[in-house]
């Protein structure tokens, strides 16, 4: 086993060589709110949630003896729960056993004047909203195929209370099939629409197929060329791929009861690097890789993980290629620890250890290999029975990463639930809208902003200059009154990307208003 860096940061990037690509390669983002970049001079409609203003947190605790039975009847001090290791007051505690609230114990003093967490805290049940997101971008049709029909089978497993939303992504745009819905019709036109949609899972199998019959065999201390070129393209399109979960999250943020997303995925690999070096490379080179801009796990999952956590969505990944792999799904990772030695062997243990990362940082449980054919049936049972725990969040906006534990006090028995939530700022929530927009081309403005392009002029080696002109009505802008007119700023975001997919980090510029008396 090859040690896996604790971390794998994604590095600051070098300003990439950008080709004198079309308008569309460039997003613009304005502040409050938000303004991108169109081909033309025209309005973009919205998509995207507003910045979000979480006051809650609510955890979702499962609990099992040493056999793995869950363990019902416990009561709000048999739990222990610690935020960066500090204990913190459980505001609101509820049981839910079969989508049912037994916990008749009121909210504590500290919680008493807080809103619940959720609109049905303190109702006899508990509803789920499924948030089904399928990833054409690397899934096989027939695999896919087979899932969503397994799927459409097991709607009838939803309590009377669920409901359901369909969203698909096929490497470049993010489809809406059908927004939260509890019709069964509803539900089931959908996943079939889903299975006449094209995937791209072939083509993803044929590039990685190229880059091992090329490499059989290689050793060495660094990637060759075309594994690193590979490697750094397998890592933009599972970005693509996360981003647009995470656009999803966010434009799903608050739907009432357990918020759950079920991701049907065809390979994302918890490693690209590893995944491009097809074995035989020593672990120096894969660190070089690393280094050398090739994304790690917390660089390509960190923005799905952070959202879901703060938005309280847990993830349940689905293997959808059904194929065998030499993990243990219910072998810890051990990935954020120590060495931080890998537990996976091959590409399918790499893809596994990928939707395990996910699973696990939110509380969820990653669903391989034959499993995938009931996926719904064992994302309800999961789902359907655990304990609430919540406390209120003084928010500092500070991009924190705060680390939670949940601990169950009676011995013998063990919790899982999701491992920690960041306190987004409101400019990283700005520059993560902005970095869904240029990935998928169909962004938000309420501002029904206008952008308008020069014509792109060399700058220099890998450099470009290009003239944009920035367009919103002023009646969206919040100004102040000074010396008889009135004067304002905008913070505006500039993002950049070639037609490889590589790109600039945003830049941040301040656009001055004044308007004479």
């Amino acid at each position: 086993m090859r040690p896996l860096p604790p971390s794998c940061p994604r590095p600051a990037h070098r300003a990439a060589p950008l080709r004198l690509a079309p308008p569309a390669a460039l997003v613009a983002l304005l502040a409050a709110p938000a303004l991108i970049a169109a081909q033309e001079s025209v309005d973009v409609p919205g998509v995207f949630s507003e910045v979000l203003d979480i006051r809650v947190v609510e955890v979702e605790v499962v609990v099992t003896d040493d056999t793995g039975r869950r363990v019902p009847g416990l009561r709000r001090d048999d739990f222990r729960i610690t935020v960066d290791g500090v204990p913190r007051a459980i505001d609101f505690f509820d049981e839910i056993r079969d989508g049912d609230a037994l916990s008749t114990e009121p909210p504590d003093a500290a919680g008493a004047e807080l809103d619940p967490p959720g609109p049905e805290r303190g109702s006899a049940a508990r509803s789920t909203s499924y948030l089904i997101f399928i990833d054409d971008s690397f899934t096989h049709a027939r695999d896919r195929n087979l899932v969503l029909e397994r799927l459409a089978r097991d709607l009838e497993r939803l309590a009377p209370g669920d409901r359901m939303a369909v969203v698909a992504f096929d490497g470049r745009e993010l489809t809406l099939l059908t927004a939260w819905t509890s019709s069964q019709r509803v539900l089931a036109g959908a996943l079939r629409d889903a299975r006449v949609r094209p995937s791209a899972g072939g083509r993803r199998a044929r590039e990685r197929r190229l880059v091992e019959a090329t490499q059989a065999g290689a050793t060495g201390r660094r990637l060759s060329g075309m594994q690193h070129r590979y490697a750094r393209l397998l890592g933009t399109q599972v970005e693509r791929a996360v981003m647009a979960a995470v656009a999803s999250l966010r434009s799903f943020s608050s739907p009432p009861g357990r918020k759950v997303m079920v991701i049907l995925a065809g390979g994302w690999p918890l490693s690209p690097a590893e995944l491009a070096a097809s074995g035989g490379i020593l672990d120096e080179a894969i660190e070089d890789a690393y280094a050398s801009g090739v994304l790690g796990y917390e660089s390509l999952y960190g923005p799905l993980v952070d959202t879901a956590n703060l938005l309280g969505y847990t993830l349940y990944p689905v293997d959808v290629s059904g194929k065998a792999g030499r993990i243990d799904p219910e072998t810890p990772l051990g990935l954020l620890g120590g060495g931080g030695d890998r537990s996976f062997v091959g590409p399918e243990g790499n893809f596994h250890a990928g939707m395990r990362f996910l699973a696990e940082k939110t509380g969820g449980r990653a669903v391989v290999n034959d499993q995938r054919e009931a996926a719904l049936a064992a994302v309800a049972a999961d789902t359907r029975s655990y304990y609430s725990l919540a406390f209120r969040l003084d928010r500092a906006a500070d991009d924190a990463r705060h680390a939670i534990e949940v601990e169950v006090l009676r011995p013998g028995l063990e919790a899982r639930a999701r491992e920690g939530f960041v306190d987004l700022s409101r400019r990283t929530e700005m520059t993560m809208m902005t970095a869904s927009a240029l990935l998928f081309g169909n962004p938000a403005s309420p501002l029904a902003a206008q952008l308008r392009f020069g014509r792109p002029e060399r700058a220099g080696r890998g450099r470009v200059r290009l003239r944009v002109e920035v367009g919103f009505p002023l009646d969206g802008i919040a100004l102040l009154p000074s010396g008889g007119g009135w004067h304002g700023e905008v913070s505006v975001r500039l993002v950049a990307m070639d037609d490889e997919g590589a790109r600039i980090e945003p830049l941040l510029a301040a656009a001055p208003i004044a308007l004479a008396p």
